[in-house]
């Protein structure tokens, strides 16, 4: 019971008990008495019968807030937490803990296995150089099959001057280019001469030993690939390899070297002259290297350092003796 319903009820007691006892003679002689006036007077009897009407009303709801009050205070509190029964006494009533629910774990998925990137090792390519090649370099055969006519050039360009137009026919090539787009002619079939133009009246068929023709209107008896690759030699002279000796006479001593030559070196040839030396044949060249004369190796045994394009070299004198040296000293 709250403290402002007990001031009401003890009001509503007090109320209703002096309005009834006023209508009874003791009452007014105590309050004449204790006030110290004369109130011993009797009421009339209208007011009496209301003092009195009032005074048993005042007791009734007294009485009746007496009964009701609790009652209404826990109905009111238990209205207020949902939870509770209707039928709760006085007890407090607490809010129920909600039971914990527990999600199960999730599963973890396995992670993904690494697979290892392999290693690799960069190979470095190789710096290309001219090898040398067997003694006898097999030229491979390709048909001309072009109606129009195919230009044979002094160089593998489209820019290279035009030498001769080429119909319908067979040829021999001896060497590429590094990418396999140019072939270099070794000659020409020789029943197809009718099938050749000059552009240039002083050329006749073997001059187009050593000239170019564009591969891709040639068909090979074979790969491409495995011919050497070569280079461009002018008529009347042959190449260098790769980086040769140049020499006062053809020994294989210090003392003989003058000078080095470059890969790709232009030699005007003159004669040769052979000798064996351990069983193996050494074929070696006279040359003319711009004002200076002297001796470069064709051969050693299979291997040759020498790019011959016109055939000029098997055509030259072989010196029969070998030609005189300076004689060592010390």
């Amino acid at each position: 019971m709250e403290r402002w319903q007990v001031f009401v009820v003890v009001f509503l007691f007090v109320m209703g008990a002096g309005l009834f006892l006023y209508n009874f003679p003791l009452v007014p002689e105590l309050l004449s008495r204790l006030l110290k006036r004369d109130l011993s007077a009797q009421l009339p009897l209208p007011t009496r019968i209301v003092f009195f009407v009032f005074g048993i009303g005042f007791i009734g709801v007294g009485v009746y807030a007496l009964i009701e009050a609790p009652t209404q205070g826990v109905v009111q509190r238990v209205a207020s937490c949902p939870t509770c029964p209707p039928f709760a006494t006085s007890k407090p009533c607490f809010t129920p803990v909600p039971t914990p629910v527990f999600l199960p774990s999730p599963t973890k998925m396995p992670l993904p296995t690494r697979t290892p990137v392999p290693s690799y090792t960069l190979t470095p390519t190789p710096i290309f150089t001219l090898t040398p090649t067997l003694t006898e370099n097999t030229p491979l055969v390709g048909t001309v099959n072009e109606w129009k006519g195919v230009y044979i050039r002094e160089e593998p360009s489209k820019d290279g001057k035009i030498v001769a137009v080429i119909f319908n026919a067979t040829v021999q090539v001896d060497g590429r280019t590094r990418d396999g787009s140019w072939l270099r002619i070794k000659r020409i079939g020789a029943s197809n001469e009718g099938q050749v133009i000059m552009m240039n009246p002083q050329y006749n068929m073997g001059d187009l030993s050593g000239k170019w023709i564009s591969s891709q209107y040639v068909s090979l008896e074979g790969d491409s690939q495995n011919l050497p690759v070569r280079f461009s030699v002018p008529n009347g002279y042959i190449g260098t390899l790769e980086r040769l000796n140049f020499r006062n006479c053809p020994v294989e001593r210090d003392d003989t070297v003058v000078d080095t030559l470059k890969t790709g070196t232009f030699l005007k040839p003159d004669h040769i002259y052979s000798v064996f030396v351990d069983g193996e044949q050494w074929v070696w060249v006279k040359v003319k290297w711009g004002e200076k004369e002297g001796w470069v190796l064709w051969k050693e045994g299979s291997k040759v350092y020498i790019d011959d394009p016109h055939d000029i070299l098997p055509t030259l004198l072989n010196s029969p003796s070998p030609p005189p040296c300076p004689t060592p000293v010390g």
